[in-house]
């Protein structure tokens, strides 16, 4: 053979749990991480390690347990951050206990914590531009081809998405660029003082006491952020109307103890954000929409979801529509609302009606083509995928409309949109969310770049290996639903077959999930029917773990996985019979389906191949 084809196909395999990205989100994508880090150098600019892996510490164990340490690591760097961040993942009890609750209204009591949180540390998010955009695949994407078209087109940008490949940082991004280990550092203990200075309650330990001079306090009024956001001249100190300047919703309730990881984590982007003094604001929501740690941004500019599927349903609900109600929980009166297009109809009612309960001026996004003057040439995307067409679209919708709204103000364009004609946006009117795409055409030549330089990592990604291994391809997505696995299977059927051309490739997938997840239902899209012609060409079936190597090895510290059961050889024989089943074969035999005890096992067996067949 003269290539080996490689599909590293990755299912999120976190406990399907409420707030997922609160309590195990922070180690997403694991499989396509491991290949990042052990085949090839970081392709996520920022995210090398700072060190050499065996030199770094040892990092305390991310248990909530009642003897869990209240004293401040030290010294207060980036990995003491990362590691204390750790800390604050949910443990299992807690975890079971949520889910139990799941059918009860939560959103007014997670709403006013977040609020007293944000309360305690004088953090007006009012003052920021918001697009915020929820759904349940491509919301990622969608974000990052707003965040893209917008920079390109002069505008100071900040992108807060979830989960991430290589290193945490990679969730917080200013003008493109992941916030740095020293900034990342400086806003999580910052918070972390402001917020133990207020009486909240640290991992084991107790609330200090707020006339208590300490050096928590010290740090906290001496911070420059600080000294400005606590200034008379605040709007936090004087606007009824900021979610900061209430009162506090919970002060009758027991002391809150630390926010759970992905709050502390969205609390710490709004508050680089608004000290980087940006223009806008591209904002994904974590899980759901109602209940979400981003939905106490009261007043963001646009809002959008990308398309709908069955995920997280032990907190989201068990059908499409409850699925579709949370999700429309972001929109908000008077703000323009957005929806793919191509969603379900029982979906798509649920927004709609959704969007007329709270007043929401509501409209579909055009297609991309619809952007395309005839004769004109077409819009190319930065991210591989037939799919991506309907991420760009609503994209498209959001990016138009916020600039929209910055001419509406009065505010100007930057230099890169000064050949706007004056009948740019047409008869759009922000307040009915009138939209089409003729409005806004032919799109401005920086929005053309930006969709067409948008870059993800992990999402229909082609990787090479390095040397001498350089004839595997890999090919990394995300998948983690049916529907996207089955839309992830079609991709690389039409990828590897072009970069295939005359040559037979022998293919192979590396798969692993989580307990929780119904394997089956997964794998369905690899199995052999008629419109799969990938299914009988996939030479090798790789089961994997999520353990990463076998050796003792140390990585970024927000990459540690701690997911119980994902390691349990088990439930690892589980899905291996399932592969069995899904190709009619005997278990007895090998038939090219096989668990590894590591990824890096997995690894090492697709190099094999590769030396086996140059």
């Amino acid at each position: 053979m003269k290539g080996v084809r490689f599909s590293l196909t990755h299912i999120r395999t976190h406990h399907p749990i409420p707030l997922p990205y609160v309590f195990s989100r922070y180690s997403p994508l694991r499989a396509c991480r491991s290949v990042t880090r052990t085949i090839a150098k970081p392709h996520i600019t920022g995210c090398a390690p700072t060190r050499s892996m065996s030199t770094r510490p040892s990092f305390p164990s991310p248990s909530m347990s009642s003897s869990a340490s209240s004293a401040t690591p030290a010294p207060r760097d980036y990995e003491s951050a990362v590691a204390t961040l750790n800390n604050l993942q949910s443990n299992e009890s807690a975890i079971a206990a949520w889910v139990s609750t799941r059918r009860q209204d939560l959103s007014v009591t997670l709403k006013e914590e977040m609020l007293e949180y944000v309360r305690r540390l004088d953090v007006d998010i009012n003052k920021l531009s918001i697009i915020h955009v929820a759904g349940t695949k491509g919301k990622g994407s969608t974000c990052a081809f707003v965040e893209s078209m917008l920079r390109h087109s002069g505008y100071k940008t900040g992108l807060y998405t979830s989960p991430h490949l290589l290193c945490v940082r990679e969730r917080i991004r200013i003008n493109g660029q992941l916030i740095s280990e020293e900034e990342f550092a400086r806003h999580f203990w910052w918070i972390w003082d402001r917020l133990i200075h207020t009486g909240t309650t640290p991992p084991g330990g107790q609330a200090h006491n707020q006339t208590h001079t300490t050096q928590a306090q010290a740090q906290a009024s001496s911070s420059p952020s600080s000294s400005t956001q606590t200034s008379s001249s605040s709007p936090t100190s004087s606007s009824s109307s900021s979610p900061s300047s209430s009162s506090s919703p919970v002060g009758s309730r027991p002391p809150l103890g630390m926010p759970q990881f992905f709050r502390y984590l969205t609390l710490l982007a709004f508050r680089a954000f608004l000290e980087s003094g940006l223009d806008v604001v591209v904002l994904e929501v974590g899980v759901g929409g109602r209940t979400d740690a981003t939905n106490i941004a009261e007043a963001p500019i646009v809002t959008g979801v990308s398309p709908l599927g069955y995920d997280h349903m032990n907190v989201l609900g068990d059908t499409l529509e409850e699925i579709a109600w949370e999700k429309a929980g972001i929109f908000k009166h008077r703000v323009p609302a957005f929806s793919s297009p191509g969603q379900l109809p029982g979906p798509l009612g649920v927004l709609q009606k959704r969007a007329v309960d709270v007043s929401a001026p509501f409209a579909l996004s055009p297609a991309v083509s619809e952007y395309v003057r005839e004769g004109g040439e077409p819009l190319r995307l930065g991210l591989d995928g037939e799919f991506q067409q309907v991420n760009a679209a609503l994209a498209l919708a959001l990016c138009n409309v916020w600039l929209h709204d910055q001419k509406r103000r009065n505010k100007g364009f930057p230099s890169a949109l000064s050949g706007l004609p004056s009948s740019w946006g047409g008869d759009y009117d922000y307040n009915i969310n009138n939209y089409a795409a003729q409005q806004f055409s032919p799109l401005p030549h920086p929005l053309r770049v930006g969709l067409a330089t948008t870059h993800w990592p992990g999402r229909a990604q082609v990787q090479r290996m390095a040397a001498p291994h350089d004839n595997v391809h890999i090919y990394l997505d995300g998948a983690h639903t049916p529907e996207s696995i089955a839309v992830c299977r079609q991709w690389f059927e039409t990828r590897s077959l072009k970069d295939s051309a005359d040559q037979t490739p022998i293919r192979a997938i590396i798969f692993n999930c989580g307990k929780g997840r119904e394997p089956r239902a997964l794998l369905e899209s690899f199995g052999p029917n008629e419109e799969n012609a990938v299914a009988a060409k996939l030479d090798h079936v790789f089961v994997t773990t999520f353990t990463l190597r076998a050796a003792k090895y140390r990585e970024d510290p927000s990459t540690l996985y701690r997911g119980r059961g994902s390691v349990d050889p088990t439930w690892q024989a589980k899905v291996v019979s399932q592969w069995h089943a899904l190709r009619h074969d005997d278990p007895r035999e090998d038939h090219g389906v096989q668990g590894c005890a590591t990824m890096e096992g997995a690894l090492q067996a697709v190099k094999k191949l590769s030396q086996d067949n140059p």
